[in-house]
């Protein structure tokens, strides 16, 4: 049976205020990769080929990474206790933080007649593939946080030019 309850009160049976838990990050670079959801996949994505093929957002432009911050704050990030989500992995947030850990959020895309996205969090050694939900809206807030940063930092040409179509109309 899949439990779905606030982060602060049942993240792997361990509390953890996810609002406090990322307003207290010391973030030195934040790394956002999206797959378009028109785009097509033959294979299950990896994190290893979502870094391949996904649209690559870097910045440690300090307001771009408070307002990943806000983002990330507002969209009803709920622990999911019970089992490990299932979901077709579709999007990413990497952040560095200033101890050189990283925090990483690996996640689905938005499905009609679903009001969650389901992934997985790590910030390790603490938390290890702790599974969550988050509001419908944080793949479309994340990809109008590109927008509006335009960091896209995509080496392979035609990669650029798809996301370029795709997310930068």
């Amino acid at each position: 049976m899949l439990v779905i309850c606030p982060i602060s009160i049942c993240a792997e049976r361990q509390p953890m205020e996810i609002s406090s838990h990322i307003a207290g990050l010391d973030i030195q670079q934040a790394t956002v990769i999206l797959v378009p959801p028109s785009w097509l996949s033959y294979a299950r994505l990896n994190e290893e080929t979502l870094r391949k093929i996904g649209c690559v957002y870097n910045t440690s432009d300090k307001k771009f990474i408070t307002d990943l911050k806000s983002i990330l704050e507002r969209n009803d990030i709920k622990t999911a206790i019970g089992s490990h989500a299932s979901f077709e992995l579709r999007n990413g947030i990497f952040l560095t933080l200033a101890d050189g850990t990283t925090v990483k959020w690996l996640f689905g895309q938005k499905y009609s007649g679903q009001s969650t996205v389901p992934g997985t969090f790590n910030h390790l050694p603490a938390y290890k593939d702790l599974s969550f939900t988050a509001a419908d809206s944080l793949p479309k807030d994340l990809t109008n946080w590109a927008l509006e940063a335009n960091i896209l930092d995509v080496q392979n040409a035609e990669t650029r030019a798809n996301c370029a179509r795709e997310m930068h109309p």
